[in-house]
């Protein structure tokens, strides 16, 4: 994961791609801020994108969002 993303948006999808799930909130803290340095990232945006993606809001090719499984809340 060492692509150069225009936007946080394209960095989420692939971190979700990547890891098969939406990763968890400190790796994904880490990836975004070593992408986007100045970006303003916190738990509130993790949560939205978290949220857009499960609701299918956000599409991510090949990823079935914990909406879709068996388990999820």
């Amino acid at each position: 994961m060492d692509n150069t993303y225009s936007t946080i948006k394209e960095l989420v999808i692939e971190a979700c791609i990547s890891e098969g799930e939406f990763p968890p909130y400190e790796k994904l803290t880490s990836i975004v801020l070593r992408h986007f340095p100045s970006s303003k990232w916190q738990k509130t945006h993790y949560a939205w994108y978290k949220s857009k993606i499960k609701t299918g809001a956000i599409s991510v090719p090949g990823f079935i969002g914990e909406a879709n499984t068996p388990n999820a809340d």
